[in-house]
């Protein structure tokens, strides 16, 4: 493990000049890392449901604010991180908090960098030399209120499964405008029934893509190469790598609170599809259709089952479903990766573990989408 963290320090691309403030005295067995951009008016409450914590726990944990912006953003948004940075420091006798600043001066992120994914990336890479080999990674954001059990359920799960990456159960908290409410509500259905709908499926991918309930161990982040630096879906992208890599675990109790803010920050996520709602989206409209699920569930089975099967026979078997089905993975020259893996793997549970890491998360999606008509 020593050689590989090495090796990933080595090929860093998110240390640049930043630092960490103050500089840690010792390693911990946790970390969470957080995402900050003009944010001084929530992110107390953060702070102080952290302080809720299990005493013992919140000891061995360090938190790293990424107080970010990007080299053209408005001085307003430089002049409340600066306020971030006042706030955290008040908290630095109550925990073990530390700050990045990557929205001052030179410090600040450039156009290509700025966003939630480089941040997360770069509070992680920039704590790898204190965190034990078997530390574990958390992901939150600054409007996020966290159950005072969050530590003690992570911990406790973590001892019974040895897992490599884990979600958490979610809720939004409420908002006092009802209209946004309703939304939030249903739009917070819809990502909970779409995950239950895939993995029912037979998908491994069958989980919400969400930031502030991601959590693996130091070696899984390091194995999937680390966290995507993009401006968005940063949390798609990373959660599907660990899926990968290993089975992701769930924690279902709901430990996690999210605004429920409609700020549209990105073209994506809970913020724009709200917006998108109180513009007049039918939530009905953003649902995957039954009939796509059906064949999800046909098309895994026969992919899985094709271990035993000739090309011939397994496309034989798509076309019975649909000369529509078998069209779609025809272009994605399924054909000519079946062989490949064939030739690579010895067991039928190998073999599987490959096509997961070919039928992934994102063409999951896009077979949906294809067999909902939403292309």
């Amino acid at each position: 493990m020593k050689l590989k963290i090495e090796k990933y320090n080595n090929k860093l691309s998110a240390v640049g000049n930043w630092s960490i403030h103050p500089k840690p005295q010792k390693k911990f067995k946790f970390c969470m890392v957080v995402p900050c951009y003009s944010e001084s008016h929530i992110i107390s409450n953060l702070l102080d449901s952290i302080l809720l914590q299990n005493i013992n726990l919140l000891n061995e944990m360090a938190v790293i604010i990424v107080v970010n912006n990007s080299v053209d953003a408005d001085e307003k948004i430089v002049n409340d991180n600066y306020k971030t940075i006042n706030i955290i420091t008040d908290y630095g006798s109550r925990m073990n908090i530390y700050y990045i600043d990557a929205f001052s001066g030179q410090y600040a992120l450039s156009k290509k960098k700025s966003g939630v994914g480089f941040s997360r990336k770069l509070g992680v890479d920039k704590f790898i030399s204190y965190l034990f080999e078997d530390s574990l990674i958390c992901f939150t954001d600054a409007d996020v209120v966290l159950d005072p059990s969050y530590l003690t359920e992570i911990n406790n799960f973590y001892a019974k499964t040895n897992c490599s990456a884990f979600l958490v159960g979610f809720k939004h908290q409420k908002s006092s405008d009802q209209l946004i409410n309703k939304y939030i509500v249903e739009y917070e259905k819809y990502l909970k029934d779409t995950a239950k709908s895939i993995k029912d499926a037979g998908s491994i991918y069958g989980y919400v893509s969400i930031g502030s309930c991601m959590g693996c161990t130091l070696e899984a982040y390091i194995a999937v190469g680390g966290m995507p630096a993009i401006k968005a879906t940063e949390d798609f992208y990373f959660l599907q790598a660990l899926s990968k890599y290993r089975k992701i675990m769930h924690i279902k109790k709901e430990i996690v609170f999210p605004s429920s803010r409609n700020e549209l920050r990105v073209h994506l996520g809970t913020g724009f599809r709200v917006n998108q709602l109180l513009s007049g989206l039918d939530i009905k409209d953003l649902y995957y259709s039954k009939k796509s699920y059906d064949y999800l569930k046909s098309v895994l089975s026969i992919l899985h089952m094709s271990w035993y099967d000739s090309i011939e026979e397994t496309s034989k078997k798509l076309r019975a479903i649909s000369n529509k089905i078998l069209n779609f993975f025809e272009n994605e020259n399924y054909d000519e990766y079946l062989i490949k893996i064939k030739t690579n793997v010895t067991t039928q549970e190998q073999y599987i573990h490959q096509l997961n890491r070919w039928f992934d998360g994102l063409k999951t999606i896009q077979f949906l989408n294809y067999f909902s008509n939403k292309n």
